[in-house]
């Protein structure tokens, strides 16, 4: 094959791959109008369909009340907490409170669900959740779906003030997006679980395994402590409370320990005495990671 006739097949599979991934592109619904959620907060919901799998979910937008100029908020991405780190999560009105905060202190918030939400917990459910939630990455294409329409659908949103936050299984989700998403700036994880190896039985990673293959690796991959290198040129807050029975206060101060070792120069650690795994965050945790994120 000659110099001309390379060129000639580079450029076809080049504009084959570009074609191919114009195809994987969302065509993104309009946003709908804001409505006023309470005082000082505008609301919207939008239902996005996840391109190639078939798959739908739902994306919260919370904006300041009146009208932001363009360009002009910093915006936090959550995911919901209380997944198991199997299976997904959905959407829920008690999920707010780990919203509002941000939304009235000056953010806007874009809060989305996780792909293989579970709604019976049943063992035959979650044979079929466990592998959109592994298709989804552990939900790190849902977020950048959610980034992508936030990106393209909201003109107030800053791009260069780009944060991701959550709490528990959520705060784990978040560390993953910020480790794979070089559009997130900044991670507040409030009792996260940094390896997921410590969180499951040998037994059970054995069992789910067998059931479905590449599950071990699965974990892995969504385990914070293995991104290092990637987090460490973000700025990143790990809160935890001394009495959280749920995620190991030890876990996260040795996460960042591990960050620190690895490099990352803008890592801030936050405990507390009490408040336990929930009541610490909300009190607490949230109120440091606005202060935190108004710094940057």
């Amino acid at each position: 094959m000659n110099i001309t006739s390379r060129l000639g097949f580079v450029l076809i599979l080049l504009f084959s791959g570009l074609q191919a991934a114009r195809a994987e592109t969302p065509a993104f619904p309009a946003r709908p109008a804001m409505q006023k959620l309470e005082d000082g907060v505008q609301f919207a919901e939008v239902s996005l369909k996840v391109p190639g799998r078939g798959e739908t979910i739902k994306v919260w937008i919370y904006l300041p009340q009146g009208t932001p100029a363009k360009g002009s908020l910093p915006v936090v991405f959550i995911a919901p907490a209380g997944s198991n780190l199997i299976t997904g999560m959905g959407l829920a009105d008690g999920d707010r409170q780990e919203h509002l905060p941000y939304v009235k202190a000056g953010f806007a918030v874009v809060s989305y669900e996780l792909e293989g939400a579970m709604a019976t917990r049943s063992v035959a459910e979650m044979r079929t959740s466990l592998p959109k939630f592994m298709a989804a990455h552990g939900g790190v294409d849902d977020a950048k779906l959610a980034i992508d329409y936030a990106l393209a659908k909201c003109p107030e949103i800053n791009p260069a003030k780009c944060y991701v936050a959550g709490h528990s299984s959520a705060a784990t989700e978040a560390l993953t997006v910020a480790a794979a998403d070089k559009r997130i700036k900044a991670c507040c994880a409030y009792a996260a679980i940094p390896n997921l190896r410590d969180r499951f039985e040998p037994a059970l990673i054995d069992a789910l395994e067998k059931r479905t293959k590449g599950f071990g690796a699965f974990i892995d991959s969504i385990s914070p402590a293995n991104h290092l290198a990637d987090l460490k040129d973000k700025s990143i807050l790990l809160f935890s409370a001394d009495d959280d029975d749920n995620a190991t206060p030890k876990a996260v101060h040795d996460f960042a320990a591990a960050l620190q070792n690895a490099g990352a120069k803008k890592v801030k650690l936050i405990t507390v005495p009490t408040g336990g795994h929930f009541d610490s965050m909300i009190k607490d945790g949230i109120p440091a990671g606005i202060a935190f994120l108004k710094q940057l």
